[in-house]
């Protein structure tokens, strides 16, 4: 077989052509379609071809990897805590593990969100390599995304939690998963808070520049 052929299409496996469904035949996620819309006694993988498989196990392979640094890096900041002055001044620690365990705990969130997606994506038959870079970043998106809104609740620009919840190591933690999950809604609440604020500064010069003409 040359390189650029194909793998060979096992007997009762559709063309290529009909892999993809309309938009409306799509099959819902668990619970709502637990059957993945399989016959009973359909067990063999939508993905015949070697090149897919493949790459969806360097995915999931990814997504693992992802899961097991962030939880190893949680462990260490937990060690680092516990570790005497001469090697990390207590107190120096005590106020920058807020925020280091914010973007771990925002890395997690993102990564288990990475890890539903790609399993359901697989069994329902949705998976495709054009969403192999949203796989990758959204970990680190969902990162950031936790470690700039623990910031902005802790200097008090956004009064969803207290300063005194987010600056502890649980709440910081156990916070960041949940906005790292939902990571997307994090980006458009933030985006909300700029839109409000930066509209509120135009209106304050605006009101300035037309009292400054009065006089």
């Amino acid at each position: 077989m040359s390189a650029g052929e194909s793998d060979p299409v096992p007997e009762g496996v559709p063309p290529k052509g009909n892999a993809s469904a309309p938009a409306e035949d799509v099959p819902g996620f668990a619970p709502d379609e637990p059957t993945d819309e399989r016959k009973l006694g359909d067990w063999r993988s939508r993905y015949w071809e070697k090149s897919a498989r493949r790459a969806i196990q360097i995915e999931a392979a990814f997504v693992w990897l992802c899961l097991s640094g962030t939880i190893a890096g949680i462990l260490f900041a937990a060690i680092i805590s516990t570790m005497p002055d001469q090697i990390v001044p207590s107190q120096t620690w005590e106020s920058l593990s807020p925020f280091v365990l914010s973007y771990l705990g925002g890395l997690l969130g993102g990564t288990l969100f990475s890890m539903k997606w790609l399993y359901h994506t697989v069994a329902k038959g949705l998976w495709n390599r054009d969403r192999r870079l949203w796989r990758i970043f959204t970990p680190f998106l969902s990162g950031g995304a936790s470690l700039t809104v623990i910031l902005l609740c802790a200097s008090g620009a956004i009064p969803l939690f207290g300063p005194e919840l987010v600056r502890t190591n649980v709440g910081a933690l156990g916070l960041s998963v949940v906005f790292g999950y939902f990571s997307d809604r994090a980006f458009s609440s933030l985006e909300r808070v700029a839109e409000d604020n930066l509209g509120l500064a135009r209106k304050r010069k605006a009101t300035g520049q037309q009292n400054a003409k009065e006089k």
